[in-house]
């Protein structure tokens, strides 16, 4: 299947998904917001299709009608700000050529790229017939789903439990997951299942982004888009999740209060031979290489319940974070935005100080993700 075709597929699917409220609702998993689908690849500078005879014949761009991507955005640009919108711009993204990848294309298999380039490049002896190849694969071919829950103790402390399931239709079994944590949070410790290991740092760097939650950023512009975190992790120890699998019993403890953050979930893949660093590339190849190995290319990611803030929190900054988890949610359809529920929680996020959650919300939440967010945001105020 091509890539054009699986992200018409993708999109549908998620329209789909924003009609089917009555399933949806019910859901107790987010599942990877980027990751598989959303694998890059790279197009031609023009389009190609068979003359009568069988041969190739090239359309040039000023004859070629208007494509489903360039629709899209159209149809983007004249809807006003909301949810139709949101879904448009979402089509845009999907169906958008990959033309910044010139020296790396999407191999047949879809497990990984070729990097392909001509003998020479970057001197001035470039070779028309030679080419050096190096499969390259990166991590988010699993189709991760998580359910995450929270709990507190009598000491203060947050309970995040976490199950962590891979999608039936995954290429890869997945070998380690991690999410963004606020450096300053010392009270973070984790526990892990059986054959698993686990790892909170001892030198917090920030380092991650946001990919979750700001799906239309990529690259500098989302690293800052808010603080960076840090990243404890968890990492099977040769017990990995396969296609249809779930590993249960992944747990955080903290202080810190839930808020939305990103879980970036590393596939196991095969190991290629490439050159010893990535400076025997061509500069022009680095570059490309430099894009699939961004944070928002290289793992899958899942916005995700988590520790997100400090008794010095703000409510502003608190009920910011949890419009954009809400709106992330209600994007994938794992959150219906007609809810009588939904629609009085997003109204109180957006003036969290007049009064607090119990007095501003009076419809019942609906059996399933909607019980379970209602007990967490209340922890969170």
């Amino acid at each position: 299947m091509s890539l054009r075709a699986r992200a018409s597929r993708r999109s549908i699917s998620l329209l789909a998904l924003t009609v089917a409220i009555g399933g949806s609702a019910a859901a107790q998993r987010v599942g990877a917001v980027r990751g598989w689908f959303s694998t890059l690849g790279c197009t031609p500078p023009v389009s190609t299709e068979l003359a009568i005879d069988g041969s190739e014949t090239v359309i040039a761009d000023r004859d070629r009608p208007p494509g489903l991507a360039e629709r899209a955005a159209a149809i983007a640009e004249s809807l006003p700000p909301g949810h139709a919108q949101e879904l448009a711009q979402e089509l845009k993204r999907l169906l958008a050529p990959r033309s910044q990848l010139k020296y790396v294309c999407k191999d047949k298999t879809e497990t990984g790229y070729v990097i392909r380039y001509p003998v020479g490049l970057g001197t001035d002896f470039v070779s028309d017939t030679e080419f050096s190849e190096f499969p390259f694969e990166v991590s988010n071919l699993g189709r991760p789903e998580i359910e995450f829950n929270v709990n507190a103790d009598r000491e203060g402390m947050f309970i995040y439990s976490y199950h962590v399931t891979n999608g039936i239709g995954a290429t890869r079994p997945i070998r380690r997951w991690t999410f963004v944590a606020d450096v300053t949070d010392q009270s973070l410790r984790l526990e892990h299942p059986v054959n698993w290991n686990s790892h909170v740092g001892t030198d917090r760097m920030a380092v991650a982004p946001q990919a979750a939650l700001y799906e239309h950023l990529s690259g500098a512009e989302l690293m800052r888009r808010e603080p960076l975190g840090d990243l404890p992790v968890w990492t099977g120890l040769g017990n990995h999740i396969y296609p249809g699998e779930t590993v249960q019993n992944f747990t955080a403890i903290s202080n810190f209060r839930p808020g939305w953050t990103t879980a970036y979930v590393s596939s196991k893949g095969v190991n290629f031979a490439l050159p010893f660093s990535l400076g025997e590339f061509p500069q022009a190849v680095q570059e490309e290489i430099l894009v699939l190995m961004r944070w928002e290319n290289t793992s899958s990611s899942v916005a995700i319940i988590g520790p997100r803030f400090g008794a010095d929190a703000d409510r502003e900054a608190i009920a910011e974070n949890w419009q954009t988890g809400i709106q992330t949610m209600i994007a994938h359809g794992w959150l219906s935005e007609d809810s009588p529920y939904v629609v009085e929680l997003l109204q109180f996020l957006k003036n969290p100080s007049v009064s607090d959650v119990a007095a501003s919300i009076s419809s019942k939440p609906i059996s399933g993700m909607e019980t379970r967010l209602d007990k967490i945001v209340r922890m969170a105020f």
